[in-house]
């Protein structure tokens, strides 16, 4: 399927909205913006959640524009090997029970994470009160943008956060924040069970097109080992990855048999500064055409919007 019109340069298979825990713009506002800079195909790949497909696919309508290419996606975060991964569905139905069990399961791990950070925030000396935190979070699971915000309401805290609000660390606070607190090694790390890799996979390899997420994140000897059966995509274009990084993945895309994806990762500026609509660096105008054909290969469908 082709977007009528649409300039097949401009594409992107890995944007946020709000309805993930740490993004900005509505997927309505993403359309938009979308149509206005004439792109041809793109997902919207929330984390751990379809909410944000569900909601374009009932408010897109048919205004009479341009159709736009779209294909449901949503990023989950799994555990492979003691290091955290993230592992994108797309054209995955949102109401999928492999997938309803997922969510489930994650929701239950996070909100006792979150609840394990607030007791380590208290013992670093900040004052955060959890009913207050899960208020702000409106319903998702609260990220390091949430617990900042929920921190800075204390005046007590603003010495202590003093980098992040307006010191050298500023440029990205909400990212920089929550690698400085709560990734692995972090000040307010603690550990909390995410998805299983191989189960993930394995739940949802035969109804969706599974794709590794920005593979330049991790260790360098886990991508190879990511790619297992079922696991069709690699998302080797990246605003993470720069030319040697993507060569690479291409490389390994081609040894394993598996399709190059090209995704921005976009949050919105005020989380992910410089990380744009298309910001990936692929070119290549076939690309969201196989990937297009990958997702309909298992069983998935495409909405032009």
């Amino acid at each position: 399927m082709q977007a009528s019109g649409a300039d097949f340069r401009n594409f992107d298979f890995h944007i946020h909205t709000n309805f993930s825990s740490d993004g900005v713009l509505s997927p309505f506002q993403v359309l938009n913006a979308l149509r206005s800079r004439n792109f041809s195909h793109f997902s919207i790949t929330d984390h751990n959640t379809v909410a944000g497909v569900t909601d374009l696919l009932k408010s897109a309508g048919d205004e009479g524009c341009r159709k736009i290419d779209f294909v449901s996606g949503i990023e989950l975060s799994t555990n492979f090997e003691d290091v955290e991964i993230h592992l994108i569905s797309y054209g995955v139905d949102t109401a999928h029970s492999g997938l309803l069990e997922l969510l489930s399961e994650f929701e239950g791990n996070r909100r006792r994470q979150a609840e394990l950070r607030v007791d380590k925030m208290r013992s670093l000396g900040f004052s955060i009160d959890l009913d207050r935190l899960m208020e702000m979070a409106q319903g998702k699971t609260p990220s390091g943008v949430t617990f900042l915000k929920a921190l800075a309401e204390y005046p007590e805290n603003h010495d202590k956060l003093e980098p992040y609000l307006e010191g050298e660390r500023s440029d990205s606070p909400y990212t920089n924040f929550y690698f400085d607190y709560f990734f692995r090694g972090g000040r307010a790390y603690v550990d909390a069970p995410l998805l299983d890799y191989m189960k993930t996979v394995e739940t949802l390899r035969d109804d969706s097109f599974l794709c590794i997420a920005h593979p330049g994140q991790y260790p360098e000897d886990k991508p190879s080992k990511l790619a297992v059966e079922g696991v069709r995509g690699i998302e080797a274009y990246s605003s993470y990855h720069d030319g040697e990084k993507t060569d690479d993945f291409l490389d390994l895309a081609v040894r394993k048999g598996m399709l190059p994806v090209a995704g921005s990762d976009f949050h919105g500026h005020r989380i992910k500064p410089g990380i744009h609509l298309g910001g990936h660096s692929c070119s290549d105008a076939d690309m969201p055409l196989r990937l297009m054909e990958g997702v309909q290969s298992t069983g998935g469908t495409i909405f032009p919007l």
